[in-house]
């Protein structure tokens, strides 16, 4: 499954740290990825009731991704997944996101190909 094969390679990747914090852009109610269990796990979503849902993250954020002052240089790990074809302002997501990671972390995003099926879908609906 690729959510294993990338949590893997990141657990992989950061073993070596002796604290990893972690954003989850977009959490939602559930976390894709399983991280090893020294990560420090931040959620950030519009939504109250989906952050309450979320039983993975240690800390939430109840805010916009894209306005949200999200702290400078915060994050081993950023992970975006199936959120930015849903934003009306992807790039200041991105650039938010891009911003809050450590110069030597890492941005995991995920999104449809737009000129799929899902996609289009995706793009024109909330869901």
């Amino acid at each position: 499954m690729l959510f294993e094969e990338i949590s893997d390679k990141m657990n992989s990747l950061l073993r070596d740290r002796k604290s990893i914090k972690l954003l989850e852009a977009g959490c939602g109610s559930r976390s894709h990825f399983k991280f090893a269990p020294e990560v420090w796990s931040v959620g950030i979503d519009i939504s109250k009731e989906q952050l309450d849902r979320n039983q993975v993250i240690q800390e939430k954020i109840l805010g916009d991704l894209q306005s949200y002052p999200l702290p400078r240089e915060e994050f081993d790990i950023v992970v975006c997944w199936d959120l930015v074809e849903h934003l009306s302002r992807p790039r200041d997501a991105l650039r938010n996101m891009f911003q809050a990671t450590k110069p030597d972390g890492f941005v995991i995003l995920g999104f449809p190909n737009l000129a799929s099926f899902k996609g289009l879908v995706t793009k024109f609906s909330p869901f």
